[in-house]
């Protein structure tokens, strides 16, 4: 019997300073996130830019943590945040010097309208105004997605938005943008779906038969011709009429395939 007392001595002694020892490192507040707050696991970090905020976004670039200042940031680390749910701090950093930063769960996030109005359940990503989101139209690294909408037409409509903080690349089609705005971004070939790929090849493609055939079918006639005019100099206006022809005959051939190619891309 002692035995089995002392066992369960040592159990509750180890269960109370291994909660003892994780409440220095935890802190839950019990109120419900603020218009600022968050309802994700919050880590204090030491950030190094001036006049940070709840709602601001951050990016972790070279080790330091900055607002972020580039759409689509791909350095992306979460949102402040000053009432979390759950908090984690960092004994060696000083409060002054440190914020509390989620990176998923809900969150309220300063946005802009510098990219027009936010409807719920469409993209926010960061942009180039420091700290504050704005809606993203086309694929990219997204801050997460709208859970409220949010009206504004300007860089300066700038207000709180509750999202969804879930940092990742995604895919946004938008056919307003061409295959040599993609080509000359580099990167943005990666978000295009296979769909959207297996168009271009086909209208790569397209095109290139088209111009072959026309290109082909010309010199083919135009040599013929060249050969007829040797041999009966009587027949050159009507070798000049068929050149022009079957010139024309090629323009069109281009053209059609120009047209099915643009087709193809854009539907």
């Amino acid at each position: 019997m002692k035995t089995v007392r002392h066992v369960y001595i040592l159990y509750y002694a180890f269960s109370f300073l291994l909660v003892f020892s994780f409440s220095h490192l935890v802190s839950c507040p019990v109120k419900v996130a603020n218009a600022a707050g968050s309802t994700g696991v919050a880590l204090s970090v030491p950030v190094a830019s001036e006049g940070s905020g709840p709602g601001n976004i951050l990016s972790y670039i070279d080790g330091i943590y900055v607002l972020t200042s580039t759409p689509y940031d791909n350095f992306m680390y979460g949102v402040i945040t000053d009432t979390p749910i759950i908090s984690i701090r960092d004994l060696d950093l000083g409060e002054d010097n440190s914020r509390f930063v989620t990176s998923f769960g809900e969150s309220m996030v300063k946005v802009s309208g510098v990219n027009g109005s936010i409807k719920k359940g469409e993209y926010v990503t960061s942009s180039k105004i420091p700290g504050i989101g704005q809606k993203a139209n086309k694929s990219g690294f997204v801050l997460g997605l709208a859970l409220e909408d949010f009206n504004g037409s300007s860089q300066s409509d700038i207000g709180d938005l509750l999202v969804f903080v879930d940092i990742k690349s995604v895919y946004i089609e938008d056919t307003s943008i061409g295959i040599t705005e993609v080509l000359k971004s580099g990167s943005g070939i990666l978000f295009l779906t296979p769909v959207t790929i297996l168009r271009y090849i086909l209208s790569a493609l397209l095109v290139l038969t088209a111009f072959v055939i026309g290109v082909v079918t010309f010199i083919r006639s135009t040599g013929k011709s060249i050969e007829a005019l040797s041999k009966d100099p009587l027949v050159n206006r009507t070798i000049k009429i068929s050149v022009i022809y079957h010139f024309i005959l090629t323009l069109i051939v281009i053209l059609v395939g120009l047209i099915i190619s643009y087709f193809i891309i854009t539907y």
